[in-house]
């Protein structure tokens, strides 16, 4: 075969190609998510001072998330980025897509071996997490940062920190913009109303409550209610019971476990034998029927459903007003 011969021949072969792949539609290639939260150019490097006062510089968008706290796991997700989290601590259960997340061990103490493997490109925890624990991130050459969630203001300003941080900051925002028209929606209901009395209890038989400088308490006064536990010396005050009735609440909550029905009537059955205990007989909330069971699982965590426990406590205390659902949209 001639010189020419084999030109024609390789020519008439790429035409045929051609062809082929005209004809034959190609897969689509399916574009990573995390092509859509590609931070603008410039954004880097960011430096960020955190909780602590720990300086962080962050050269590049982080990608790979480790959470140090059920707050945070919960924020990521409300931000619609929790495919980006590859660790998680043992508390992290919320929502349910984060119990598929790998375990880091404790809050107080997480599990180097595993961080270490896991290799994140960022470490978001607390102030529940001890400062020891950011140093030995440090020491692994781990960034990370201390983000405090102590009120429903410091949960605005982790999901602002969040967003910065990530480089998301139009996320963080959608979020942000949620939780406070769903609040102000409450609060509007609400009005200037002079509120009852009430003891927020999670517990009838060691009676923990939430007392000034706590997010439950920020909440009752933003509902225009007087907390019996707002004077106690500690933000997570154990009330005694002549505590309680020295305060003569007009409304109690009562925090329990509502994840079954038997766990329900469990807590049902015990609101209903307080009217034959006594102390709890004489307070007023007792006698007038003012005990409100609330799921307890609404207020162990400060994070995006906070939203929730602040909708469940003005239902508890002022049963007049009527929630729409627009006001959760």
């Amino acid at each position: 075969m001639s010189r020419t011969q084999k030109i024609l021949v390789y020519l008439l072969g790429v035409v045929i190609g051609v062809m082929i792949l005209t004809w034959f539609p190609r897969p689509e290639r399916e574009e990573h998510p995390w092509r859509e939260r590609t931070a603008p150019d410039g954004y880097y490097p960011l430096e960020y001072t955190d909780a602590a006062g720990r300086t962080l510089n962050l050269r590049w968008q982080p990608r790979l998330l480790v959470s140090l706290a059920p707050s945070v796991t919960e924020i990521l997700f409300a931000m619609e980025i929790g495919d980006q989290l590859i660790g998680a601590t043992d508390w992290c259960n919320e929502p349910p897509a984060a119990r598929k997340v790998e375990r880091i061990g404790q809050m107080s103490e997480p599990n180097r071996e595993v961080l270490m493997r896991l290799r994140p490109d960022l470490v978001i925890g607390s102030n529940l997490t001890p400062r020891r624990v950011y140093d030995q991130l440090d020491g692994l050459g781990l960034k990370s940062v201390m983000l405090p969630f102590d009120d429903y203001d410091d949960v605005l300003r982790g999901i602002r920190d969040i967003g910065r941080l990530t480089g998301l900051p139009a996320s963080a925002a959608r979020l942000h913009f949620a939780l406070e028209r769903r609040r102000q929606a409450i609060l509007e209901q609400v009005g200037d109303r002079t509120g009852p009395r009430v003891a927020l209890l999670y517990d009838l038989e060691n009676l923990p409550s939430a007392g000034s400088g706590s997010w439950p308490d920020d909440f009752l006064r933003q509902l225009g209610t007087v907390n019996i536990a707002r004077e106690a010396p500690s933000a997570w005050p154990r009330l005694s019971l002549e505590g309680v009735a020295a305060g003569d609440p007009e409304v109690i909550v009562l925090l329990a476990d509502l994840r079954s029905q038997e766990q329900r009537t469990v807590a049902q059955e015990r609101v209903a034998r307080l009217r034959d205990r006594p102390v709890w007989r004489d307070m007023t909330a007792v006698r007038e029927g003012r005990v409100h069971i609330v799921d307890a699982s609404l207020f162990l965590i400060p994070g995006p459903r906070i939203i929730d426990a602040l909708e469940a406590l003005a239902r508890a205390i002022y049963p007049d007003l009527a929630f729409e659902e627009s006001d959760r949209d």
